[in-house]
C-alpha cells in the first residue's frame, strides 16, 4: 500500500506541474502574440510616415525613433504640442482606421481624413482616390483587410 501511495503522490505531483507548465505555455504565447501586434504595429507606423518598405528586421536606431514619435505624442505630456493641420494620406487612413473597431467604406475613411486634416484637400488633388490607393497598398503590405466592395479594416492578429 505504500508504493501505490507514493506513485499517487507522483502521479497527482507530476498531473500538476504539466498543467503550470501548460499555463506558462499558454502566458508566455499571448506574450508572444501581443510583441508580434506590437512589431507589426511599428512596421506599419513606419510605413505610413515614411512610405518606405521595411524589408529587414527593425534596427535599434528605427526603434528608438519611433519610441520617440510616440513619447511625443502622447496624450499626457506637459509640453503642448502642435497640432499638424497635414498628414500623409497612407498616415492618416491608418490612423482613422485604428481608432474605428468597425469597416469603413473608403469614402467614410476620405470624409474623416478631411475632417480631422482639413489641409489634406489643398495638397492632395483627389482626395478619395488616395485613400483607395493607400487601402489597396495597405491590403497588399497585410495592414488592411477587405471586407467588402471598398469597405476595409485594420488587419487583427
Amino acid at each position: 500500500m505504500e508504493l501505490k501511495e507514493k506513485i499517487e503522490q507522483r502521479l497527482e505531483l507530476l498531473h500538476r506541474r504539466v498543467n503550470e507548465l501548460i499555463e506558462q505555455q499558454q502566458a508566455t504565447e499571448k506574450q508572444i502574440k501581443a510583441y508580434t501586434r506590437l512589431v507589426r504595429h511599428y512596421h506599419a507606423v513606419y510605413e505610413a510616415e515614411y512610405g518606405l518598405g521595411m524589408e529587414k528586421e527593425l534596427t535599434p536606431e528605427t526603434i528608438e525613433k519611433l519610441e520617440q514619435i510616440i513619447i511625443e505624442e502622447e496624450p499626457g505630456r506637459k509640453e503642448p504640442k502642435q497640432t499638424k493641420q497635414y498628414k500623409s494620406v497612407p498616415s492618416a487612413v491608418l490612423e482613422i482606421l485604428s481608432e474605428e473597431t468597425n469597416a469603413l467604406h473608403a469614402s467614410e475613411v476620405a470624409k474623416a481624413i478631411i475632417q480631422k486634416y482639413p489641409g489634406v484637400e489643398e495638397r492632395v488633388k483627389d482626395v478619395e482616390r488616395s485613400v483607395v490607393v493607400a487601402l489597396v497598398r495597405g491590403v497588399q503590405q497585410g495592414l488592411y483587410e477587405r471586407v467588402g466592395r471598398n469597405v476595409y479594416k485594420l488587419r487583427s492578429r
